[in-house]
C-alpha cells in the first residue's frame, strides 16, 4: 500500500503513527472508514504545535488510498457528516475526523460468468 523507497528520507514518529493508525483503520471489516483524529491526537498526546503537521499527513495518507482506488472520492466530515471530495480535505476541516468508504471492484466479478 506504501511505496518503499530504500534512499528515501526516515520517516518522523508521526508520520509512523498516522501510518499504523490508516492501516489498521482501512483494514476493518466495515465499509465507512472512520478516521477519528481528535481521537487520535488524544491517545497519542500530540502537542498543540504538532496537530496541522499531523492532519496534513492524514490528508496526505487518505489522498494516497484514493489514488490506488482503495476508498471512494467522497468522504463525510466529522461529527456534522456533511459530504466533500476527498480532494477538498484541509486541515481545518478535517479537525474531528472524516469518514472514508472503501471502494469495490465489481467489474471483474459482473464479467465472469457462472
Amino acid at each position: 500500500m506504501f511505496e518503499v523507497d530504500l534512499t528515501d528520507r526516515k520517516l518522523t514518529k508521526y508520520e509512523n503513527l498516522v501510518r499504523v493508525e490508516s492501516i489498521r483503520t482501512l483494514s476493518s471489516k466495515d465499509v465507512e472508514k472512520r478516521f477519528h483524529i481528535r481521537e487520535f491526537f488524544d491517545t497519542y498526546k500530540i502537542s498543540n504545535q504538532k496537530i496541522k503537521e499531523i492532519k496534513q499527513i492524514f490528508i496526505d495518507i487518505i489522498h494516497i488510498f484514493q489514488q490506488y482506488q482503495l476508498i471512494e472520492n467522497e468522504s463525510l466530515l466529522m461529527p456534522n457528516r456533511s459530504r466533500i471530495n476527498i480532494h477538498n480535505l484541509t486541515t481545518s476541516n478535517i479537525s474531528d475526523g472524516s469518514i472514508l468508504y472503501e471502494k469495490f471492484n465489481t467489474n471483474s466479478f459482473l464479467s465472469n460468468k457462472v
